[in-house]
């Protein structure tokens, strides 16, 4: 419901000559086709329930992407990455560590090491350097 207010607020602010052109460009017909990218390194992420994607438009992008995973999102709508942002963002974090791109830009095993490493530098308390 919140994602729904939000957008038409955004429609409201538009003036009319923006909302002109992106009418025009949103119903005019014309095709890409399929964009020469591995595939096996896309994910594309598709709302459940009712949208105002055609069916017919969701099984095409799926034609030109054969290789690509799906991530069904259990929420529903046009806007699932407003209204239920956690998991749209569990799905991009997926994807993202799928193609090597980690939090903080370091890898789980490096990361378990640099702290690994830290931990062994720290001089415990009480006890000298002769000691360990």
């Amino acid at each position: 419901k919140q994602a729904i207010d939000w957008v038409a607020q955004q429609v409201n602010d538009l003036n009319g000559c923006d909302l002109a052109s992106r009418l025009c460009m949103m119903y005019t017909p014309a095709g890409v086709g399929a964009l020469s990218l591995d595939q096996e390194r896309m994910t594309l992420l598709e709302s459940s329930g009712v949208t105002t994607v055609p069916e017919e438009l969701r099984r095409q992008l799926r034609g030109h992407y054969s290789e690509a995973r799906i991530a069904q999102l259990k929420a529903g709508g046009d806007f699932p990455y407003l209204s239920q942002p956690d998991e749209a963002t569990l799905f991009v974090e997926v994807h993202l560590r799928r193609a090597g791109i980690f939090p903080g830009g370091i890898p789980p095993v490096d990361l378990v090491a640099a702290k690994a490493q830290q931990f062994s530098a720290v001089p415990l308390e009480g006890a000298d350097s002769s000691e360990r």
